[in-house]
């Protein structure tokens, strides 16, 4: 135990201020607005299910209790559909696109899927008196199950259709 407090103690702090704020200025250099964040990938389309589930919202979530049963309250539907791909590009591992509404695709269409690929860090200021803040980077990888904001749907070199989910303004330059 000592040895750990000698060596912290040989920590010169001008040294550990200059690590953190290069640190810190790389951190910066990695976040980006989720608009940069998002790529157009094309797939054929081997299946798709779509689904539509009921939401509930407990009605008085200030009485709620553990293992007591509320009477809740219907909150709406919510839509999703799961499509099963080929991607065009074979570096590209997507074989399963989530997109979060129902869709008039069906197999053997070729769809061109704007995916966001992203992650979400916390930032620390370097000031202890202010607050985090939430940030996006990229991921740089692709997962096998990717989720699509925005499909368009093509016969040949003609869009039949675009279809967007309701976030996908969140992925878009205003």
């Amino acid at each position: 135990m000592k040895e750990l407090g000698d060596a912290v103690n040989k920590i010169n702090p001008e040294d550990l201020q200059e690590a953190m704020g290069k640190r810190w200025i790389d951190e910066q250099a990695m976040i980006k607005p989720l608009y940069e964040l998002v790529h157009t990938q094309i797939f054929v389309v081997t299946d798709v299910v779509s689904s539509c589930e009921i939401s509930y919202i407990d009605p008085d979530m200030k009485n709620f209790t553990i293992g007591q049963i509320n009477q809740p309250q219907q909150g709406g539907q919510v839509y999703s559909s799961v499509f099963t791909v080929l991607p065009k590009d074979s570096f590209i591992p997507i074989l399963t696109l989530n997109f979060a509404r129902t869709t008039s695709v069906v197999p053997g269409d070729t769809i061109e899927a704007l995916i966001p690929r992203f992650e979400t860090r916390e930032i620390f200021s370097m000031d202890y008196r202010l607050e985090s803040r939430k940030v996006y980077t990229d991921r740089e990888e692709w997962l096998s199950e990717e989720m699509a904001v925005q499909i368009k749907r093509f016969s040949g070199e003609v869009c039949l259709g675009t279809e967007r989910t309701s976030d996908y303004g969140l992925f878009i330059k205003k």
